[in-house]
């Protein structure tokens, strides 16, 4: 049998590593039920809201003005809940928290 030359060698597709292949698609399941199940483990839903650097800045200080003032820590995801809140209570609908 005569030997591959390199060029030959450089044109074979890779074989794949069935192991990594499997541990990948492993991984993958388990990180989506992990997104599908909270921490906390109650249903809750997440909602992406995709904001400008400058928003996303303002929006912390906001929330350490108001700790330090009121006493009561304040989050950026409270504040987004509050901001919720104050939407769902404009159109009619109860508060969500």
């Amino acid at each position: 049998m005569a030997k591959a030359s390199l060029r030959d060698m450089q044109r074979r597709k890779p074989v794949p590593d069935l192991d990594r292949i499997e541990s990948t698609e492993k991984a993958a399941e388990e990180r989506q039920e992990a997104r599908a199940s909270n921490a906390k483990g109650d249903g809750r839903k997440g909602v992406l809201v995709r904001l400008s650097p400058e928003s996303w800045h303002l929006l912390g200080v906001l929330a350490g003005e108001l700790t330090l003032s009121t006493g009561e820590r304040h989050t950026k995801q409270s504040l987004m809940v509050e901001a919720l809140n104050d939407v769902l209570k404009k159109h009619g609908k109860p508060p969500i928290a």
